[in-house]
């Protein structure tokens, strides 16, 4: 082996090093910075792209909502802002009557998850309602499967709070978990203001 193969070699191999140091700091900035891997759009930096909006009649009363983009975010210009201002059910308006839903890329049966996302309100003693399900309303062709039905409560002074879940991509009500058509679903059918920002899902195991 001469010299210059030698020196050759040597660059090669502190470019590979050099490569996979700049590649684990990129991952690992990604994980800093909260990037969204199950995801995407859960800054609404695009808008509503990726999610969908429903509200139905009920009691032959269509609920009044507005669904709307504002540049009050938790940490950028972009939030969900969601106004409803007529319900259809005066004792269960804080249901699934109207609501806003996420898509995740597919998900691994009994594996663990964590979900975070950040809200706001106005209202006292105000409450964020979600389920982790897949449904038709995910684009799956099963039942309704539950992974969770989860109620948070929060104090509604207009600022900012975050909110933290773990689960386990597992069915709880005996239907079959459709794992590549999994989402989170906002229960927002309550008078009143809500913002919802930087939805995020990340595998811990």
């Amino acid at each position: 082996m001469n010299f210059y193969s030698v020196e050759f070699e040597k660059t090669h191999n502190d470019m590979k090093k050099i490569f996979t140091i700049i590649s684990f700091l990129i991952i690992a900035n990604t994980y800093a910075q909260g990037e969204n891997l199950f995801l995407k759009n859960g800054s609404f930096k695009n808008g509503f792209s990726g999610w969908k909006k429903k509200y139905f009649e009920q009691n032959r009363v269509v609920p009044k909502v507005e669904f709307t983009i504002e540049n009050n975010g938790q940490d950028d210009n972009s939030s969900a802002k969601i106004r409803v201002s007529k319900v259809g059910n005066a004792k269960n308006n804080d249901s699934y009557g109207i609501s806003l839903i996420g898509k995740f890329k597919p998900l691994k049966k009994g594996k663990r998850y964590k979900l975070t996302f950040w809200a706001k309100s106005r209202r006292i003693k105000d409450k964020v309602k979600f389920l982790l399900m897949s449904s038709k309303e995910t684009d799956s062709d099963n039942p309704y499967a539950i992974i969770a039905w989860k109620e948070m409560e929060f104090k509604g002074n207009n600022e900012w709070q975050k909110f933290t879940t773990f689960f386990e991509a597992n069915s709880t009500n005996g239907e079959k978990l459709d794992l590549k058509n999994v989402g989170i679903k906002f229960g927002l059918g309550k008078l009143g203001t809500i913002y919802i920002d930087n939805v995020r899902l990340h595998r811990v195991r």
